[in-house]
């Protein structure tokens, strides 16, 4: 059955002169090419922790979003985790340090950086260790991106076992969908998950005590 936006179409092509129907066009192609960003979450807690942890030290790896998308989802979970009082610190994976499956040894320049982050860790003294990496990509044949599946495991700090695991599914929008329009769909519905978990601090008042009766 023709939508309404394909009757549209009929009548303006019957109509309108040439270039009005080549802006009509773009126009409708356009709704398309930069609708919005979705992201679904699911998630599992070690129910036995029972701490709150504050001090969130983050290596991420999420250049499969493309090269803008770091940084916004960065500055997205900074300004909200300090903002309720917590800490953050961010380390992102380099390039050198992804597997390379033809590779005979470890480069150089990975140990070094692996190495540094281990440092900054320490100089951090994190409650725990988030790490975030995009695990698969779905594209046209023209390389648009279309859906982006991210693991996320949260780790305790003090004894290194993982205590929460989190599996993102994220429908990127069109091919004008901004890296900020991405990385606030993935953060907001991520960092909700967290939070409902007790994995990053909530800036939400507790709840009042009912009142004893006398």
């Amino acid at each position: 059955m023709p939508t309404q936006i394909d009757n549209l179409r009929a009548y303006w092509l019957r109509l309108a002169p040439r270039a009005q129907r080549i802006r009509l066009i773009t126009l409708l192609a356009s709704v398309g090419l930069a609708s919005c960003a979705s992201t679904s979450t699911k998630t599992n807690k070690d129910v036995a922790y029972s701490a709150h942890p504050t001090r969130i030290f983050v290596i991420a790896n999420l250049v499969g979003f493309g090269a803008g998308f770091p940084n916004e989802f960065e500055k997205r979970f900074v300004t909200d985790v300090t903002g309720c009082g917590g800490a953050v610190e961010f380390s992102k994976v380099l390039s050198l340090e992804m597997a390379n499956p033809l590779s005979l040894g470890t480069s150089p320049d990975a140990v070094s950086a692996s190495k540094a982050r281990t440092e900054q860790i320490k100089s951090f003294s994190p409650d725990v260790i988030l790490t975030m990496r995009v695990a698969h990509t779905t594209r046209t044949q023209n390389g648009q991106l279309l859906n982006v599946t991210v693991e996320t495991y949260v780790w305790d700090a003090k004894s290194g076992k993982k205590i929460w695991a989190g599996l993102s599914a994220e429908r990127t929008g069109g091919m004008f969908t901004p890296d900020s329009t991405r990385a606030q769909s993935l953060y907001d519905d991520l960092a909700d998950k967290l939070r409902a978990d007790r994995m990053i601090p909530s800036c939400a008042a507790p709840p009042t005590p009912a009142a004893k009766s006398i």
